[in-house]
């Protein structure tokens, strides 16, 4: 389990640890193709396993410290025990590597819960696996680079813990339609 008192990274590293997400999914589809549009002020460090990602041109490491600055490079960790799910043992593997330091952010690639359910890990997702890693309240963070809709609008949401955000969602009334609700 990661260390939750190795906090506050030094400020010079500004590495972002990537994990791959569910190997048998989009996962490392979707990180594949946002490495074009990366910013060159930090280093991604790709967390997974080489046999699901054999992309070309990338440095393999065996420490994450070695990582350059502006760097794109992949850290080997193998597919994780036996029996278990790849994907949770890379979030797991960055985890520890943003608590030592070693990263400044994490960034999670899409996992397939019900497979880490399957394999008997006991957190139903990234939040719940966070929030006992640092034995705190889960909290998310949600960034868009589209454009905010309106001026003055900021494209980053405050984190805050998910029990007490509120629900977005409001009950349509039943038997209506879209277009009758328009026409009120």
């Amino acid at each position: 389990m990661p260390n939750p008192n190795a906090k506050n990274p030094p400020r010079g590293n500004k590495v972002i640890a990537v994990t791959l997400g569910d190997p048998q999914g989009i996962g490392p589809e979707v990180v594949a193709k946002s490495l074009d549009a990366r910013s060159p002020d930090a280093s991604l460090l790709l967390v997974g396993s080489r046999r699901h990602f054999p992309a070309c041109g990338l440095r393999l490491l065996d420490d994450a410290g070695a990582i350059g600055a502006g760097e794109t490079a992949f850290l080997d960790v193998g597919d994780g025990p036996a029996g278990g799910d790849p994907s949770f043992h890379w979030v797991r593997t960055a985890a520890e590597l943003a608590l030592q330091g070693k990263a400044r952010a994490l960034v999670t690639g899409p996992v397939d819960k019900d497979r880490w359910l399957s394999a008997g890990v006991p957190y139903r997702g990234h939040t719940d696996f966070f929030a006992a890693a640092v034995a705190a309240a889960p909290v998310m963070f949600f960034w868009s680079s589209r454009r905010a809709s309106s001026p003055g609008r900021s494209r980053c949401r405050e984190p805050r813990p998910t029990r007490s955000a509120p629900s977005r969602r409001r009950p349509r009334p039943s038997g209506t339609s879209a277009a009758a609700r328009g026409a009120r």
